[in-house]
């Protein structure tokens, strides 16, 4: 881990990168299935309409179809069934549940044809569309919760497209593994396709790029009295009818994934639906993006240590090697389109578990709120 004092505050580092006149929009990058923590980013930001005008929701990896009807149904179900969705390019199965993952089962009955909103069989052609409508000073941001097949795919073809963009991403591991100890190892999300994030990773953005890596992400868990507040809100699991649909959505995703192989997947805290969420590694990359975003919007003051606590990042040039190691380029020696400019959230400003608590605080008391209202038509 590097010394704190070479440390940026996030809320710092982050907004300066961007600046924007009105809601920032997003496309959302997901392989939403595997792991339960994409659903709980992807509720965080259909709750957060005061700063993301969600365009777009991805599936990658493996089994899109499969992934993107779990995306349709979170958002149809929990208050946004006018965002569309789009299906990305599919890769080799690769593991049991149809190759989505133990939230394979909560699909149910549900296909695309029930989904109201649009649904794009092409989902590059898509994700290619909204970058071409962008422009560096009216940017799209993308965040990025799954291995970047589908981004390699359409700024490999476009690189001048990686202007138009504000990518945030879950992805890497600089000085920690999953255990949050020395080494670091190659991480999920580059490790599952090496070239597409190599790809990625080389591109020249129009700010640099904003990781949640999993030296920190890997600690993030919503437990205690945050999570208590989020099974209040989902109505103890029963639901009340009356109160907003999207935390009582979730909760019952996350059973479902936690009763069909999630509760074998490791964390660094206990965890049930009874009493806390898994890892949140991508809810910590939204977090971190609607920090950014806030900021951009309404000025740093908005973006402080009392609303948005608890991460510090460091600006690092990397690169993906090989073997799908995220590695530190020193400054001086980076080649243009090699290793370019990231802000990586390497450490926690305050005691871990007061930062985790702090986080999952603000995510729950948005998620509790339910999805944002959409404008009167």
């Amino acid at each position: 881990m590097r010394g704190r004092g070479h440390a940026l505050p996030l809320v710092v580092s982050l907004v300066a990168l961007f600046a924007s006149a009105s809601r920032v929009k997003l496309v959302v990058d997901t392989d939403i299935g595997q792991n339960c923590d994409d659903a709980w980013a992807l509720s965080y930001v259909m709750s957060r309409g005061d700063v993301f005008d969600l365009r777009l929701v991805l599936s990658s990896s493996r089994n899109t179809t499969g992934r993107a009807l779990l995306a349709a149904k979170l958002l149809a179900l929990g208050g946004r069934p006018d965002v569309p969705v789009g299906i990305g390019t599919p890769t080799p199965l690769g593991e049991q549940m149809q190759g989505v993952g133990p939230e394979w089962p909560w699909i149910g009955s549900f296909t695309l044809k029930d989904y109201p909103g649009k649904v794009a069989s092409d989902g590059l052609a898509a994700l290619e569309a909204e970058l071409a409508a962008a422009s560096p000073s009216n940017p799209v941001w993308v965040l990025g919760l799954a291995p970047m097949g589908n981004l390699a795919a359409v700024l490999g073809s476009r690189p001048e497209l990686a202007l138009n963009a504000r990518l945030v991403a879950m992805s890497g591991s600089i000085s920690a593994g999953y255990d949050l100890r020395p080494p670091a190892v190659p991480e999920y999300n580059v490790a599952e396709n090496v070239t597409a994030a190599q790809t990625v990773y080389g591109m020249t953005w129009g700010t640099p790029a904003v990781t949640a890596p999993i030296d920190t992400s890997a600690f993030f868990q919503v437990t205690g009295d945050a999570y208590r507040r989020f099974l209040e809100a989902a109505g103890g699991g029963g639901g009340r009818q009356e109160e907003p649909p999207l935390a009582r959505v979730l909760l019952e995703n996350y059973r479902v994934w936690f009763e069909h192989g999630g509760s074998s997947h490791g964390a660094m805290r206990p965890f049930s639906p009874a009493n806390a969420s898994s890892a949140m590694f991508d809810l910590q990359t939204a977090y971190m993006a609607a920090c950014a975003a806030e900021g951009a919007l309404f000025g740093w003051t908005n973006c402080t240590q009392h609303r948005y606590p608890a991460l510090d990042s460091l600006p690092l040039r990397l690169v993906v090697d090989a073997s799908g190691y995220t590695r530190v380029q020193p400054s001086a020696g980076a080649q243009a389109g090699e290793a370019q400019l990231f802000f990586a959230a390497t450490n926690f400003s305050m005691p871990r578990e007061a930062a985790s608590d702090a986080m999952g605080a603000h995510v729950v008391d948005w998620i509790a709120r339910g999805a944002w209202s959409l404008p009167a038509p």
